[in-house]
């Protein structure tokens, strides 16, 4: 036995939901619709809405790009006093050799004495990011 249905096959909604729908669209006021003002409204809440989601990622954008600067400039900055304090270490290094040089020592006192320089940081920098952002005064400059 198949239930018996109260809804006609053409129209799948039963006639009261059906009634009080189209009721409801006959008694709305849809002279905002019509009105210029209306859609003028709306074409400039769309517009706006469009502009400010532009400015904002725009701003966004600057500051993403201002705060990566300032983070590569930090990086470069401890790079190159990194730098620095290493070859102003080996220039002392080799100060103190000369000096001990001019006194004349013994060969073999010289050979023994030999100072090393200390390239760690100067080694390092081939693995850095930031070391082709070095200006190349830093590196090529005479203490």
């Amino acid at each position: 036995m198949e239930p018996t249905s109260h809804i006609p096959e053409n129209n799948k909604k039963p006639p009261i939901v059906t009634q009080k729908f189209s009721q409801a669209l006959k008694t709305a006021d849809h002279k905002e619709l019509k009105s210029t003002g209306f859609w003028l409204n709306q074409f400039f809440m769309v517009i706006s809405t469009v502009f400010g989601v532009y400015l904002a990622a725009q701003s966004g954008l600057e500051q993403a790009l201002k705060f990566d600067s300032f983070s590569k400039m930090e990086d470069n900055y401890y790079l190159r006093t990194s730098l620095y304090d290493e070859v102003n270490d080996n220039a002392n290094t080799v100060a103190e050799y000369a000096e001990r040089l001019a006194k004349n020592p013994p060969k073999s006192e010289m050979e023994f004495f030999k100072p090393t320089l200390e390239q760690y940081i100067w080694k390092t920098m081939q693995f850095s990011p930031t070391t082709l952002e070095t200006p190349s005064e830093f590196l090529t400059r005479a203490c």
